[in-house]
């Protein structure tokens, strides 16, 4: 009997372990619509955004539903749920925060090349540089704003499910990248 335990000890860390992966495998789809915010966020007449995105409502819905699921309630214990809770947003927010931060950094260098091209055009045509510059918000600004607001959701979310989303290492890196700079020390959702 003893013997039995002990092996049901070794292999609990793995269950939980993939039970956090099916979750996050699931939950991270909602994420493919990042594409979609640098492609609307990169056109110049597009105003600066002003609510979070509709996919940030399906980033925790898998989570919850396990969670809220009769097997969850019923067998496992309370440190169990917390543990998979904070596994979970944990891996979930790390690969939010890679796909964004690389979607930024791709934006970027983007708009960093078209901004030479139009540069070299002007001086290609004889163009002088008047020093008047183009006062709008950038296509990367408008991402990062927009990329603000979802998190702030998000995090509300988090809080919803008990953890303060400022406990998560990968939000708060995420945070930092996305947020404006007079609100990069404060987290606040």
């Amino acid at each position: 009997m003893l013997q039995g335990v002990e092996s049901l000890d070794n292999v609990l860390p793995l269950v939980k372990k993939t039970i956090i992966e099916v979750i996050v495998d699931k939950s991270v789809e909602e994420l493919s619509q990042l594409k979609g915010i640098a492609a609307t966020c990169m056109m110049s007449n597009k105003p600066v955004p002003i609510r979070h995105s509709p996919y940030v409502v399906g980033l925790l819905r898998p989570l919850k539903a396990f969670l809220e699921g009769d097997k969850a309630r019923h067998y496992l214990t309370h440190e169990t749920r917390e543990e998979l809770l904070l596994g979970t947003l944990t891996e979930m927010t790390r690969r939010y925060y890679e796909l964004a931060a690389g979607r930024l950094s791709d934006a970027r260098k983007t708009e960093t090349y078209l901004q030479k091209s139009r540069q070299n055009a002007q001086k290609r045509a004889g163009a002088a540089a008047s020093g008047v510059t183009d006062h709008n918000e950038s296509g990367t600004e408008k991402m990062c704003m927009q990329l603000f607001l979802d998190l702030q959701e998000y995090g509300r979310n988090i809080c919803a499910l008990g953890l303060n989303p400022a406990d998560i290492e990968p939000y708060c890196s995420l945070w930092k990248c996305v947020a404006p700079p007079d609100r990069q020390n404060t987290i606040s959702v």
